[in-house]
């Protein structure tokens, strides 16, 4: 029956056990002449440990000597505590440890040790003094070689028991039943948990460092640890770490590690490392999430957030690698891979891309940007929205107004044509795809027009340059605004040769279509006067006219910048 009333406990630890399991980091590490407790508590600081243990059978103060690279997490903890002489158990995550057996120096064969390290290069242990039975011109030496420590696969007990590797899935589970009961009812008998805790209006001072199974405060309530489900009327504040589940009213706070979840009416914070999700009705905070934030109001990571924020006002987050933020107002963070938000987005780097129906600003940017406004300082892969702007681009900006600051395209140019006898212009953007916007006349119809199109620039030597477009002219005739159809569609391939000071003069053919539903006031006749000839010339039965030719287009560039 033991084991059945303790499941939930036992499940606990399960979980935290698995999640921890996840991050196994390669490491080195380096402790020269350091205290124990200095080391356990630099461990437990820097890669998320936890350590258990009674300090009448642990020396917390011998000198410790290790040095490990490039070793995984794991791999380091089982040679500090095996060349230290620290018998260790690994239970749901945590590492309860405890002074190892006194290991005696073997006798061997003086014959047997030419391979062996000399006395002054390993760690010698004090043993009781040796017997050895010699034999006849055979001596006898001790040898310096630390013994392994003997360890089952199975779980080692704080009182000296061991649960070896058993076959089956079920004997396993079983064994480890028996040992998170035994290890949590010697933790119970040194009163360092207690099973249930009720409170009213805050705890006593002789409780508020305890660790808590299952606990209740009808206002709010203040613990050392909880290893269970932790439930507050107005607010609940752990110490230390939390491996479950807090829920209150108003506020949860957990001053270190919390692997389960928090969920309060208004605030939420945990001061290190949290594993699992935040709800709040408000405000998230925590320094570091590897779970997910959600609130309607802010979320706040001031550190590393490698799951999800999702808030109704905005994410927050100081670095926020392989995640995503989402929000209806804005996202504020260093590393991202997906931003989206109604209004605005902020990343340092972005890998993946941000979404936006106002701005997006990024410095770098590997993937897209789409939105009113994008901003980045150096792309690589796409812009799409109104405006962007862009200090260096190797992609491709899409756009009404594509501004690239260094290495981009940006032109003015004066053309002339049989068409369109003059046309001024600006052409901006990159040289793989810029804008064109472009207005000009006719000289002898009173026509005018105005025009947007596309092109991209590829540069041939030094010299030359070659620019193909495509572009469509609204044509107005009689010198009024003409609001039905009569549009010039052009494609234009055009050579540039490019002077010194940032200007060029260039030549090219264009391949004219003219779509028309103009109807001349005097004459009566469908289609454009401006076309001086035309190898096609029809109109069809919906009224529409359409002719093509081929034309010719000259004139000169000057760089912006």
């Amino acid at each position: 029956m033991r084991q059945v009333y303790f499941l939930p406990f036992i499940i606990i630890l399960y979980f935290r056990g698995f999640v921890v399991a996840q991050f196994n980091p390669i490491v080195d590490l380096n402790y020269q002449n350091k205290p124990l407790f200095e080391v356990l508590s630099d461990l437990e600081r820097q890669h998320m440990l936890r350590f258990s243990y009674a300090q009448d059978r642990l020396e917390l103060y011998r000198k410790i000597n290790v040095y490990i690279k490039k070793k995984t997490l794991e791999q380091a903890l089982k040679y500090l505590f095996e060349q230290n002489n620290i018998s260790y158990s690994e239970i749901g995550g945590q590492w309860v440890l405890k002074n190892g057996p006194v290991k005696n120096l073997q006798p061997v064969l003086a014959a047997s040790i030419k391979n062996y390290p000399a006395v002054s290069e390993v760690n010698t242990i004090k043993s009781p003094v040796l017997q050895p039975k010699i034999e006849a011109d055979k001596p006898l030496v001790l040898s310096n070689n630390r013994l392994e420590t003997v360890n089952s696969i199975g779980i080692q007990l704080p009182d000296n028991k061991n649960y070896a590797t058993e076959q089956t899935i079920l004997q396993k589970f079983r064994s480890d039943v028996n040992t998170v009961f035994d290890f949590w009812k010697e933790r119970k008998s040194n009163g360092e948990v207690r099973v249930f805790q009720f409170s009213t209006f805050g705890n006593k001072k002789k409780f508020s460092n305890k660790t808590n199974n299952l606990s209740f405060s009808l206002a709010w309530g203040v613990h050392g640890s909880s290893e269970g489900i932790q439930i507050a009327g107005l607010g609940s504040v752990v110490r230390r770490d939390v491996i479950g589940t807090q829920l209150s009213g108003v506020f949860s706070g957990a001053g270190g590690k919390l692997l389960g979840f928090q969920a309060s009416g208004l605030i939420n914070s945990v001061k290190e490392e949290l594993m699992g999700v935040q709800i709040s009705g408000v405000f998230n905070h925590a320094n570091k999430v590897f779970g997910g934030q959600i609130s309607p109001g802010i979320n706040l990571a001031n550190e590393n957030l490698n799951g999800i924020q999702i808030a109704g006002l905005g994410n927050i987050a100081k670095k926020s690698e392989n995640s995503a933020q989402i929000a209806g107002i804005f996202n504020l963070t260093e590393e991202i891979n997906v931003q989206i938000s109604g209004l605005y987005n902020k990343a340092n780097k972005v890998k993946g891309f941000q979404f936006a129906t106002g701005i997006n600003e990024t410095e770098f940017l590997h993937g897209a940007q789409i939105g009113l406004v994008n901003r980045a300082k150096s792309v690589k892969g796409l812009q799409i929205g109104f405006i962007n702007f862009a200090d260096t681009l190797k992609g491709v900006s899409i756009g009404l107004l594509n501004i690239v600051k260094a290495g981009g395209y940006n032109k003015l140019e004066a053309s002339f044509s049989e068409s369109m006898h003059v046309l001024f212009g600006l052409k901006i953007g990159s040289s793989s795809m810029y804008q064109i916007y472009k207005g000009g006349f006719n000289l002898k119809g009173k026509a005018w027009g105005l025009g947007w199109g596309l092109g991209s620039a590829f540069e041939l030597d030094r010299r030359w340059t070659l620019n193909s477009e495509i572009f469509a002219l609204h044509v107005n005739e009689s010198g009024q605004w003409n609001r039905s159809l009569n549009l010039l569609n052009q494609l234009k391939v055009g050579f540039e040769y490019k002077l010194d000071n940032g200007f060029g003069i260039f030549l090219g053919p264009t391949y004219n279509v003219m779509l028309s539903r103009y109807k001349d006031p005097e004459t009566g006749i469908v289609g454009s006067s401006i076309p001086m000839y035309n190898f096609y010339d029809h109109t069809g039965t919906k009224g529409t006219n359409i002719m093509m030719w081929i034309g010719c287009q000259t004139g000169m560039r000057m760089r912006l910048w």
